[in-house]
């Protein structure tokens, strides 16, 4: 039989419903913050964004958490599709959209940043960089940001978009060659010349 790793946070039956409750806000709370850094950085709105993180906690509150082993993981398979079908509607309203379409670029991040946040993570919410995401498909800008500002695996990203490892492998190299590739994936300003292709990561 596999060995399984205590989980001190499990849910027993001998804790009231008040005591679930609790700890599935505190839990869901504790990861607010990457949920709408994620949310953001796939739709360019922080409306659209909250929006989505208010309806992941509705969803997570029902959710049976002993049968949730990674919080993070499970929150982010939660938002994750659902930023992605809203891209895709979004992307045919502003298909049909005559003017020039801009993001919404926040002031300042409306989420505390960690001290370890990576330089990309910061920069990825600069207008220059949302104006060019929004070359990129809707899975190419969901891999891109999972991966290049979240670290995420492609094999997690692959379960959560319900595609294959390699095809999400082609969605960030077609997103870096769209973007300008480049050694920081995640540069601020547009790089000028020809697209060079980069090495699926």
């Amino acid at each position: 039989m596999a060995h399984r790793e205590p989980n001190t946070e499990a849910i027993t039956a001998d804790r009231t419903p008040e005591d679930v409750a609790e700890q599935l806000a505190r839990e869901f709370m504790e990861q607010r913050p990457r949920l709408l850094g994620i949310a953001y950085r796939m739709l360019g709105t922080m409306w659209d964004a909250e929006d989505i993180v208010a309806d992941a906690m509705v969803r997570w509150l029902s959710v049976d958490r002993g049968q949730v082993r990674e919080p993070a993981a499970f929150l982010t398979r939660m938002v994750t599709p659902r930023g992605l079908d809203q891209l895709r509607s979004a992307r045919v309203t502003r298909e049909r959209y005559t003017g020039e379409w801009l993001p919404e670029p926040v002031a300042t991040e409306p989420w505390p940043l960690d001290p370890l946040d990576t330089v990309e993570r910061r920069e990825s919410v600069c207008l220059a960089t949302l104006r060019m995401m929004e070359q990129l498909t809707p899975p190419e800008r969901a891999v891109f940001v999972l991966h290049e500002a979240f670290d995420v695996p492609h094999a997690s990203i692959a379960d959560m978009l319900d595609i294959s490892q390699d095809s999400s492998r082609q969605h960030l190299h077609r997103a870096r060659a769209r973007i300008g590739g480049g050694h920081r994936p995640l540069d601020p300003e547009p790089r000028g010349g020809k697209d060079r292709a980069v090495v699926p990561a």
